[in-house]
């Protein structure tokens, strides 16, 4: 068995006591005079108020606009009948229309008609003193002119030449634009041809 403690260790034991009540008082004493943290407060996204604006329901949208549709209209058929004693129609007056009448006109017979017709003469012979006979003179002249007249050829010089042989004079002229053989004046000088003039008509000789 062990040893009871003698009184001088229950004194020590009895002072440690003592001492630890009063340290314990003084760790809460310090404690408390800490200044305290405070956690903030953790908010549910779920819990907060909405801030965006209330919609506008849409049945009270399509409702007021069937009202509004409903007397536009009603207003829209109503408001001709209710003004149609207000509209004053102009008065139709009846004019007398002034006809001639058919037996006011003088209808001919129809052998009058005829008679007018045949006097006139629309359709009659032509007698010889209405033909103008034509002169062959120019004609026969023009055909023996030329008649003897040929073009030889063509010089491509600066300006060119006409080579034409008069067959009744045994002649031959090298003729350019506007140099003549008596009346006959040669007019242009183009590739295998030559234009003459003759008293103001144009006339063509040809290789």
């Amino acid at each position: 068995m062990k040893d009871s403690p003698s009184p001088e260790e229950k004194l020590l034991r009895l002072i440690r006591g003592e001492k630890r009540p009063k340290k314990a008082q003084t760790l809460a004493a310090q404690e408390a005079a800490l200044p305290k943290k405070t956690i903030p407060e953790l908010t549910i996204p779920s819990q907060q108020k909405s801030t965006q604006p209330e919609r506008f329901p849409l049945r009270t949208f399509m409702t007021t606009l069937f009202i509004v549709s409903f007397f536009f209209l009603l207003s829209a058929f109503l408001y001709p009948m209710l003004n149609l004693s207000r509209v004053k129609l102009p008065e139709v007056t009846k004019e007398e229309v002034k006809t001639s009448s058919a037996s006011g006109l003088e209808v001919k017979p129809l052998e009058s008609y005829l008679e007018g017709i045949q006097q006139r003469q629309i359709f009659r012979a032509a007698t010889v003193s209405d033909v103008v006979p034509v002169s062959t003179v120019a004609v026969t002249n023009t055909l023996d002119l030329f008649k003897d007249m040929t073009l030889v050829g063509i010089i491509s010089s600066d300006p060119p030449q006409a080579v034409i042989e008069d067959k009744k004079t045994q002649k031959t002229y090298y003729l350019t634009r506007g140099q003549a053989i008596g009346d006959l004046k040669v007019d242009d000088i183009q590739e295998g041809k030559v234009i003459l003039d003759y008293l103001g008509t144009k006339y063509e000789l040809y290789l």
